[in-house]
């Protein structure tokens, strides 16, 4: 007789992901190193995320589909080096991996929407071989882990240990997904997804929950309690890096936002 396997807790999973995150990180600084002369730049690397997030509104499919897209960018250009006018059959191949991971069978976007929607510069058999290219290149390794992922995972285990109040915990999802979705720029590879999720889940407290001092109470808790489970960047401690990386974010977001305390 098999005996089921208990239920994994959210600080279980957690532990998990960031195993995934150290071993399919990207270098941060990969445009440099493998883009140069005639590459794909940073600016061009942004450009192409702009491009999935229109592909995933335009067929209503998940954040997820969104984020994984841009995971497998990221691996493919950190280890091939990509001429510009390659760039939008890599983000529409990359794209049609995720969703072929994430969505419905049913649901998935034929080949020829895909060329019609890359203005035709491409085959459907071109499309064919860069999907093809990119799983081999990627070891077809794509069940990797996202910022959104993390995002899901610090938010049920905030719930459960009820640092976020079940009224207000949708509303904060929902800020810090808009959150990840705007920072989802070159920039910010110098963070690791994990310290990417916590970030944009503070500030999602902050932007949700109105009053000021229950808000930064709420932050404080967060981020004792879930500081030591996100990964950060070397030269850098576990406070200073999600102070740094919410800053960042919102300059991003606002341009003028002054940085929240912790």
């Amino acid at each position: 007789m098999e005996v089921p396997l208990p239920p994994q807790s959210p600080n279980d999973l957690i532990l998990r992901s960031l195993g995934v995150e150290r071993r399919l990180s990207t270098c941060p600084e990969y445009a440099q190193r493998t883009q140069r002369a005639g590459g794909v730049s940073d600016l061009q690397r942004d450009e192409a995320v702009s491009w999935l997030l229109s592909l995933t509104a335009h067929f209503e499919f998940s954040h997820e589909t969104f984020f994984l897209g841009i995971d497998y960018l990221d691996r493919f250009l950190s280890i091939v080096k990509v001429k510009r006018r390659h760039l939008l059959l890599l983000a529409i191949s990359c794209f049609m991996i995720a969703a072929k991971m994430q969505e419905e069978s049913d649901e998935q976007p034929t080949l020829a929407e895909l060329v019609s929607l890359g203005n035709q510069t491409f085959s459907a058999s071109d499309l064919l071989r860069m999907e093809t290219m990119v799983c081999s290149k990627l070891k077809w390794d794509l069940a990797t882990v996202t910022p959104y992922n993390f995002l899901h995972m610090f938010c049920s285990d905030l719930s459960v240990t009820r640092i976020l109040p079940p009224a207000l915990a949708d509303r904060i999802l929902r800020e810090a997904t808009r959150a990840l979705e705007h920072t989802s720029l070159y920039d910010f590879l110098q963070y690791p997804p994990s310290l990417r999720a916590l970030s944009a889940l503070l500030i999602g407290v902050r932007n949700v929950v109105m009053s000021r001092g229950m808000a930064e109470n709420m932050m404080e808790r967060a981020c004792r309690r879930l500081q030591g489970l996100v990964a950060v960047p070397p030269e850098m401690k576990a406070a200073e890096a999600v102070r740094q990386c919410m800053c960042d974010m919102c300059f991003v977001l606002t341009e003028v936002e002054p940085c929240p305390s912790l």
